[in-house]
């Protein structure tokens, strides 16, 4: 209970949406990586988006808007044109980390997990003494 509990807890923190991926500080990039709902995040975000071209338009002083309207500075009115699609605001929110063409490595690291956590079981399973008391 104590390693599920910890796992669930890293996850979220380090899985991409609470922290975004570019603002990990370096020394907890290895949670990022290890723990798996950054992957199933990855994956479901940009399957999803992927080619959306649905308007998204930008609030001023968010990334977003630094992306899809470089040249409006402060004060400057804010053009009705400055919006941009789903893909894009993906793509900016996440720092261009999460990307459609990741989703093989996605489904290929949940599979392992999904072994490696399968295996864990039938050894833990097998090295029970089910006639102690």
């Amino acid at each position: 209970q104590g390693f599920g509990s910890i796992l669930i807890g890293m996850s979220g923190i380090l899985g991409g949406i609470l922290i975004r991926p570019q603002f990990i500080p370096p020394f907890w990039e290895w949670g990022y990586w290890l723990f798996p709902l950054h992957y199933v995040l990855e994956g479901l975000f940009t399957s999803q988006f992927q080619g959306d071209n649905t308007a998204i338009v930008a609030s001023y002083g968010s990334p977003f808007f630094s992306a899809v309207c470089p040249d409006v500075g402060p004060g400057d009115p804010i053009p009705s044109n400055c919006t941009g699609t789903a893909e894009e605001w993906i793509y900016v929110s996440f720092g261009g980390m999460w990307v459609p063409e990741n989703i093989p490595f996605d489904i290929l690291y949940l599979c392992g997990a999904i072994v490696v956590a399968r295996v864990m079981v039938l050894i833990g399973l097998m090295k029970k003494n089910y006639l102690a008391a």
